[in-house]
Order: C-alpha cells, then structure tokens, then sequence
C-alpha cells in the first residue's frame, strides 16, 4: 500500500507540471556550459548549482511553492542535458581507449551510471521524506534532484578531461 501511495509523488519530483518544462531551454544548457567553462573544477559546483533555478525564483511566479519546485525542475532539465551529453562523450572516449588496450571503462562507467541513478533516486527520496507530509518536501526533493545531477556532471567533466 505505501508503495502505491509513494511511487506517485516521487515521479512528481521529477516530472515537471509545466508541460513546457519537459524539455530543457537551450539558454539554460548554455547558461550551465559557459558557468562550467568559466568556474575552476574545483569551485563548479557552488558557482554554477542553482543559478538558473535562484534567477527563475527571483521571479513573481517562483515565490510560490509550486514556482519554486518548477524552477528548479527547470534547472534540472538543463542539467540532464548537460548529464547526457557529457555521458555519452566520456562513455565514446573510454570505449576508444578500451580498444586501445582492452581494458572495461564503457562498461565500468555505464555500471556505475546505473548505480549513480539508483543512489540519486534514494538519496532525493530521503531528502524528500525528511519533510513528513509538508509542502517543503516537494521543494527539498526537487533541490535534491539538481544537486546530485550538476554534482555528476561536475565529475564526468573532470573524467572527460584526464582523456
């Protein structure tokens, strides 16, 4: 019974309520691009992690509760991108250099995709749960959903570049 009840409000921490959400903006990909390119690796992360969900919340519209949880899955569609992009770029170089060599890099790194998936699905849905049934846990959820995901893009672009 719980996990009828539960399995829809964690698909509603990842689906956005805004329709055109569904697909990230060009401008917020490039917005987080050119933040990586300009951000020393070692400080990305708090340079470039919620600058498109704090200028959308900045907005009327995203000082509501659902305002706040649309902008940062706004931000989240942007680093997904980002995420798949930069995963497929760093799975192509391992496969290159597994020819190389012989060595299992493409098929470390997708079962370690995998498992990063499994951890940030459990790690939100914690995130999520510390707030009982109060209207923060849509928000902290979602916060946690941009996080985990700007936090592997971070980490893949450091692997991308030791290529």
């Amino acid at each position: 019974m719980f996990k009828v009840l539960f399995l829809p409000l964690i698909a509603s921490l990842v689906m956005p309520t805004n329709p055109a959400l569904a697909e990230a903006l060009p401008q917020d990909v490039q917005e987080l691009n050119d933040c990586l390119g300009d951000a020393a690796p070692e400080r990305a992360f708090e340079a470039c992690t919620f600058t498109i969900s704090e200028t959308c919340q900045a907005q009327d519209s995203g000082q509501t509760t659902v305002g706040m949880i649309e902008c940062n899955l706004r931000e989240n569609e942007a680093w997904d991108t980002l995420l798949n992009q930069i995963y497929k770029d760093v799975r192509a170089q391992a496969a290159s250099s597994d020819k190389a060599d012989g060595g299992d890099r493409a098929g470390t790194l997708l079962r370690a995709q995998r498992a990063w998936i499994v951890f940030r699905d459990a790690d939100c849905s914690f995130a999520y749960a510390q707030w009982g049934n109060g209207s923060m846990r849509q928000i902290a959820g979602s916060a946690c959903h941009v996080a985990r995901t700007a936090q592997r893009v971070i980490e893949l672009r450091g692997f991308r570049m030791k290529y």
